[in-house]
């Protein structure tokens, strides 16, 4: 789904308009298309009668139209004017030429009655041009309509009346909706941490613009929807085998944090890797193995229960001939393994070369340098606390990185402040990632994907089922995974997320409960959600 300013949207209404398809074309195929989307879903449920709250201006000129398509289709409709649009409305007689009624607000409760408790109202009152706060008149005629209709779908027009869809507040008085049915694309202020809980389910509704936009398809901003993730996953066939799908090599783990590179590795293998060896210090290399058979193991030079150092030689053999390199999950951040990511990402390429044995042994051997074009790598949890030690790292990082810090790592890494941080976490993500020229995935709520081109990606997911400890290193495994399949790092990224973010819906579903969803929990809905995917299943 296409995210957009609503400045950018007026401009490119302006340049449809301008170049012949008109506004009032414009607002006939909007309220068809919301119609129609309604038909579509409560096709065979018993719900048939809709009622909707109609404003002065175009949002409300949407909604009489979508009345009137409704009413051809056989529903029972009945229009209740919140904004005065006078008795000689063409589109009002329209609606009432087809056997349309306009009610008052007293006869709300005899509509419930009718409809035997069940329809839709059809929120159409403000749209993307309001600001708070909402009229104590409105306020009462909403607080009516939810008190007399308690059984009816709540659907916003565009977006629900009382969310300013620029900055995202939300004036007192707005009520929840189940969708929110968006005109053409969704608004930025409507996935602010304080509007989206009121917009329900995102559901754009096309009204024929793009032709009319100069904009490349690759380089719109976008919310992260099922067809997309769809689309863009790796496709398998019956004729591959393991090396079809690549190989994903995870380096991490400590003393303290023995399981983040193991659950990184799962998470890695779910999402359809054919490969997965993991890198870990020899003193939990001796435990880790027992219990994870289907991982492969790395054992590297161990610095008193860490990573250390001299594991860096170890480690250069081995990354080129992976397709994707996951550094850092349950790394620790002691000095020594400092040292080590910075070896690899700063001097690996240029000095060293391969030595024969085992780790540790450093016999050289006569060998062409390590070329420095190695696979992608996916830098999470404590890699970023190393990477944020330099002040100057992305001068002298030449490989393709994706970032995945949650707020107070980018705090470490931008010097923000979290608070200026989760403030405008799009324009943050889209800001630092130009700088860096590198991948950022800004985790949490609403979590944020920004490419160094400017683009952004939006999953439309909350969850505190993701808010505990190890669903990072999942996401990590999960993006690394998909990049060994040779996945676009965008595309990868973007699936990984909105897959991470509703598979902690799922573990949610299935637990039955998000306070006891670990991150083992989504690592077991994975498979759920993809499952979901292909059967067209998700809500």
């Amino acid at each position: 789904m296409r995210l957009i300013s609503v400045s950018d949207m007026k401009e490119l209404e302006k340049n449809a308009n301008d170049a012949g398809f008109t506004y009032a074309e414009m607002m006939q195929t909007a309220g068809k298309g919301i119609a129609d989307y309604l038909v579509s879903q409560y096709g065979g449920t018993g719900i048939n009668t809709a009622i909707g709250l109609v404003g002065k201006g175009n949002n409300g000129g949407d909604t009489v139209i979508a009345l009137a398509g409704l009413q051809k289709s056989g529903w029972t409709t009945r229009a209740l004017l919140v904004g005065e649009r006078g008795k000689q409305d063409p589109l009002l007689m329209d609606y009432l030429a087809i056997g349309g009624m306009v009610v008052d607000a007293d006869d709300i409760p005899m509509i419930n009655r009718e409809a035997g408790g069940r329809g839709v109202v059809l929120d159409g009152v403000y749209g993307t041009g309001f600001h708070p706060p909402l009229p104590d008149r409105i306020v009462g005629i909403f607080r009516t309509a939810r008190e007399s209709l308690p059984g009816f779908d709540w659907v916003a027009v565009d977006c629900p009346s009382g969310v300013d869809c620029e900055n995202g507040i939300v004036s007192d008085g707005t009520m929840h909706v189940k969708k929110s049915l968006s005109l053409g694309a969704v608004k930025f202020g409507m996935l602010s941490a304080e509007a989206f809980p009121y917009c329900g389910e995102l559901v754009v509704i096309d009204i024929g613009l793009s032709k009319f936009d100069a904009t490349s398809g690759e380089m719109i901003d976008l919310v992260i929807d099922e067809q997309y993730c769809r689309d863009v996953l790796p496709k398998r066939t019956a004729f591959s085998h393991k090396g079809t799908y690549g190989k994903t090599l995870i380096i991490g783990g400590s003393v303290n944090y023995p399981g983040a590179p193991v659950l990184a590795g799962k998470a890695a293998y779910t999402v359809g890797t054919g490969l997965v060896q993991v890198a870990v210090p020899e003193s939990i290399g001796q435990i880790s193995p027992a219990g994870n058979p289907d991982l492969t193991w790395l054992i590297l030079e161990d610095g008193g229960g860490i990573i250390s150092e001299q594991a860096a030689n170890t480690a250069i053999e081995h990354i080129p001939s992976a397709q994707s390199l996951v550094l850092g999950p349950g790394m620790g951040r002691e000095s020594s393994t400092t040292k080590f990511l910075t070896r690899l990402l700063f001097e690996s390429a240029r000095n060293h070369q391969p030595h024969t044995g085992f780790p540790g042994m450093g016999s050289k051997v006569t060998s062409t340098p390590i070329s420095s074009d190695w696979p992608p790598i996916v830098l999470d949890a404590d890699g970023l606390f190393h990477l944020a030690q330099d002040n100057h790292w992305q001068e002298k990082v030449s490989a393709k990185l994706v970032l995945t810090p949650h707020p107070g790592e980018m705090a470490l890494l931008t010097g923000l402040s979290v608070e200026e941080i989760q403030a405008d976490r799009i324009g943050v993500a889209r800001e630092w990632a130009q700088k860096w020229g590198q991948i950022v995935v800004l985790k949490g709520a609403l979590t944020v994907i920004a490419n160094p081109d400017g683009r952004v990606g939006v999953v439309p997911v909350a969850t505190s089922s993701l808010a505990k400890a190890g669903t990072g290193d999942v996401l990590a495994g999960m993006i690394g995974g998909l990049l060994a399949q040779s996945l676009d790092p965008w595309r990868a990224v973007a699936a990984g997320a909105y897959l991470h973010a509703r598979a902690g819906l799922c573990a949610e579903e299935l637990i039955g409960c998000s306070e006891s969803v670990t991150a083992s929990d989504v690592i077991r809905a994975i498979p759920r959600v993809y499952w979901k995917l292909k059967s067209n299943d998700l809500p």
